[in-house]
């Protein structure tokens, strides 16, 4: 039970106020996990996803009956997709258990989606991923999870980002480092070394290196 009056719930009606719900239930997020280079989560970079998700069946448009056929009104319910039971002076209105809220059931189910109206098909996104990410940070791309049923929307897409780790650069928190190997006289007289940076290889000079 979701709560009172919500999505697959049980709501309590005093009223006696009974009709075909307004509602439609969006499809369910879809989780894809992204791997990135260490440089492409600094610098930014776009991505094609390809992942499988549950899309609107096109040989029977999403209504799950075969084609030319259509869904039946639920008889229990009446096509209102609810059931209502007396309950002492409260009217407690619940789900249809026949037709899952939908109103409608299918005698002649269609053969490609067995008549729930969706299929697993595979499909691709491009995503644009930000600079700066880190591993375990989730990114939500909306309207690409599974389909809804009927006319409801779609559902989001999750991206789980996992960064691979660098052999030269290391970051902690929002700063990277870097470790320089450089000779003693380099350390006590100072000199250049040249050092990586997340730009391009970079020359410290002279007093940089001294010991102080």
């Amino acid at each position: 039970m979701r709560g009172f009056g919500g999505q697959g719930g049980v709501s309590f009606d005093i009223f006696g106020n009974f009709g075909k719900r307004q509602f439609h239930e969006r499809g369910d997020d879809l989780v894809a996990s992204v791997d990135l280079d260490f440089m492409e989560s600094v610098h930014g970079c776009k991505k094609s996803i390809s992942y499988r998700a549950l899309l609107t069946c096109s040989n029977c448009s999403g209504t799950g009956a075969r084609p030319g056929t259509k869904p039946e009104k639920c008889s229990p319910c009446r096509g209102t997709g609810q059931q209502m039971m007396s309950s002492g002076f409260m009217n407690v209105i619940s789900t249809c258990s026949r037709c899952g809220g939908t109103g409608e059931v299918v005698k002649d189910p269609c053969t490609t989606c067995k008549g729930r109206g969706l299929k697993p098909e595979s499909t691709t996104v491009e995503v644009d991923i930000p600079a700066g990410v880190e591993s375990g940070l989730q990114l939500q791309i909306r309207n690409r999870g599974h389909a809804g049923p009927s006319s409801a929307p779609r559902g989001n897409l999750i991206l789980q980002l996992n960064v691979k780790e660098s052999e030269t650069f290391k970051r902690i928190g929002n700063n990277v480092h870097v470790d320089v190997d450089i000779s003693l006289s380099q350390a006590c007289l100072g000199g250049v070394a040249r050092v990586p940076s997340l730009y391009g290889d970079v020359e410290l000079k002279e007093h940089n290196l001294a010991i102080e």
